[in-house]
């Protein structure tokens, strides 16, 4: 399908919501294009506007109904995630979020308040209910799968075979391992997706932080979470973070399971630069992540 440029996107929000927002400017980051800031012609807001799937597949837009809702519940529950105030379906099949313009900046890990971090995932404790698909779901194919993400490094050769064997052995746990999946899971837990804001630190308030693009959150373990924080934390060098976010990972529902997230969060990021990198790029990564899933496992 042709992809609708950002007007034509807004253009029919604005007739699907009998709106009036313009375009503004594009906000960084994001796998589905980014995010544009519009302003309300009636109420004068700047909320932000996402697009969260570009396709009207049925099973895609049920998805994105249950993540309104396990949004909403979160945010009752004093999640840091700004409100999500309209979403929908397209006739073009664009499945949109307008939501609340977050405060701060994307900060380091030295920046950053871990254990406020650590007490935002753990609201994501249960915040899920029954589910045809998780993200435990996932995990147990795309490490076990000939055909999923495992053949994306599989086809860079023989340079992918010591993340492949790690991922394989650890994938092993999954025949006696029950991945639980009542939890609210974010789904790319990145520093990319925690904004900083340090605002009230002049009055000596702490900073605070929010966690957006929450366009992928479903059902599953928080583990999973926990595992995408560690490996970005550890590829960052920052390890009084790795280290406490391991543990809260680890006490979530045990070591085995631990593992099969850590193996998930690895194969994922390795996986993506191999499909959209170039071979330099891919090799490095396959080396990182590796080197990722060696520290864990000698550093408990």
């Amino acid at each position: 399908m042709a992809f609708l440029s950002w007007p034509q996107v807004v253009s029919q929000v604005n007739g699907h919501l009998g709106t009036d927002y313009q375009l503004l400017g594009r906000l960084g980051g994001g796998r589905q294009g980014g995010a544009w800031t519009v302003i309300d012609g009636a109420a004068g807001s700047r909320p932000v506007v996402r697009v969260l799937t570009w396709t009207s597949h049925p099973g895609l837009v049920a998805r994105r109904a249950q993540t309104a809702r396990i949004v909403r519940d979160l945010r009752r529950r004093g999640y840091p995630t700004p409100c999500w105030h309209h979403w929908g379906t397209l006739a073009s099949g664009v499945t949109f979020v307008i939501a609340d313009l977050a405060p701060g900046h994307t900060g380091t890990w030295d920046t950053m308040p871990v254990e406020d971090l650590i007490a935002a995932v753990e609201l994501q404790a249960g915040a899920a209910g029954p589910s045809e698909g998780s993200w435990s779901d996932y995990l147990s194919w795309a490490l076990t799968a000939p055909d999923g993400p495992r053949a994306d490094l599989a086809a860079l050769g023989a340079t992918s075979d010591p993340l492949l064997r790690r991922i394989e052995d650890t994938a092993r746990l999954l025949s006696r391992t029950m991945v639980p999946s009542g939890d609210a899971v974010h789904g790319d837990l990145t520093l990319d997706n925690i904004l900083i804001d340090h605002t009230h630190t002049r009055t000596g308030q702490p900073p605070r932080i929010a966690i957006i693009d929450v366009g992928a959150c479903g059902p599953g373990t928080r583990a999973l979470d926990y595992a995408w924080l560690y490996r970005d934390a550890t590829t960052h060098d920052a390890r009084p973070a790795a280290e406490r976010l391991q543990s809260a990972g680890r006490g979530v529902a045990g070591d085995h399971v631990w593992q099969l997230c850590l193996a998930l969060a690895c194969l994922e990021v390795a996986a993506f630069v191999a499909r959209h990198g170039n071979g330099e790029d891919a090799a490095a990564e396959l080396t990182t992540q590796e080197a990722v899933l060696s520290h864990a496992t000698t550093h408990p």
